[in-house]
């Protein structure tokens, strides 16, 4: 009797003692998914953020990746700015965003991406602020360079 009870004893310890912690995992999954290709619409602005005359680009196409629940790459091909100008390529890897229910923000004020703008001249993006919420998107670039000053780009669009 005494040897069962021991046993019983032994296997309540067993079945007690073992115990799992919450979720351990440093994943912060939201299950919003941006990534992917989207058409809509780029307005450049040259020098001010609301100028007179902008480069409007209706039907561009740029894509999307996400690195797991911290960053966004963008890419955006192709853009002619001016006739008979090459086209400017705008490649923006690793732009944190943060979740706010079901949208994704952007909020990057401390960027220093390279791009490369008319003529090949050296730009940088400063800042991008905008936000994902189902499958629009609405956000703002700006990017400075010496002779010009700044560059503001505002993208809109829907995933396709």
């Amino acid at each position: 009797m005494k040897k069962n009870l021991f046993y019983l004893f032994i296997a309540l310890f067993a079945v007690t003692s073992m115990t799992a912690c919450g979720d351990d995992d440093d994943d912060k999954d939201t299950g919003i998914n941006v990534a992917g290709s989207y058409t809509g619409t780029i307005i450049v602005n040259i020098t001010d953020e609301e100028s007179e005359n902008p480069i409007k680009l209706e039907n561009q196409e740029f894509t999307v990746t996400q690195n797991g629940q911290e960053s966004i790459n963008l890419s955006i091909s192709g853009l002619v700015l001016a006739e008979g100008t090459a086209p400017m390529d705008i490649s923006a890897p690793n732009v944190p965003f943060s979740v706010d229910g079901e949208k994704v923000i952007l909020n990057s004020t401390d960027l220093n991406i390279p791009l490369k703008v008319l003529g090949g001249l050296d730009a940088y993006i400063k800042s991008m602020v905008g936000n994902f919420q189902g499958n629009e998107v609405a956000f703002k670039i700006v990017a400075e360079q010496e002779l010009v000053e700044k560059v503001y780009i505002t993208v809109t669009g829907t995933k396709k």
